[in-house]
């Protein structure tokens, strides 16, 4: 609108492919500790022990891409040569998020009720024992961010140097 003031504004949008080692990974045997209550009382040990069990670390091939929209706007003004000043908002969305489940995590989902990842499992036996875990990468929900980021600069010029300084907020 003026030479001092700039008007900016972005849209974006993105992905991110699984990469090829966690989708073509061959199985591995894991033996992970967790707290599993059932499983601890199912083996005659206290509510709150530290049990060793099972695990399977496994490729998924259930795993999608993460996808991101993105858009930010802001301005930078320059009221005077020796100030520049800038003021940026910021929103990203990320869902699908490529996350990592270990043991604990897929135990303390399913004890929640919540769903865990396609491809992903917590096995039990009659009893209620944890008998095996198949753990490894999966698509976690939605991620949400915004911000605003604040930048003030100042330079000064004397005779043998120029000085500067600058602020940042976020």
């Amino acid at each position: 609108p003026m030479d001092e003031l700039t008007v900016r504004a972005s849209y974006g949008q993105g992905f991110r492919a699984p990469t090829l080692d966690i989708l073509t990974q061959l199985d591995s045997f894991s033996a992970d500790s967790v707290r599993d209550e059932a499983s601890c009382l199912a083996q005659g040990q206290p509510a709150n022990c530290s049990l060793q069990i099972n695990g399977t670390r496994t490729a998924n091939p259930n795993l999608d891409s993460e996808n991101s929209d993105q858009f930010s706007m802001g301005i930078a003004y320059e009221p005077a040569d020796w100030v520049n000043l800038t003021l940026d908002y910021y929103n990203i969305e990320l869902t699908n998020k490529i996350t990592f489940f270990d043991a604990q995590t897929l135990v303390n989902k399913e004890n929640r009720g919540d769903p865990l990842p396609p491809g992903l499992a917590v096995t039990r036996n009659s009893s209620g024992a944890i008998s095996n875990i198949i753990q490894g990468f999966g698509n976690e929900g939605t991620l949400n961010t915004s911000g605003l980021d604040l930048n003030a600069r100042f330079t000064w010029d004397v005779p043998v140097c120029k000085f500067g300084t600058m602020v940042q907020w976020s």
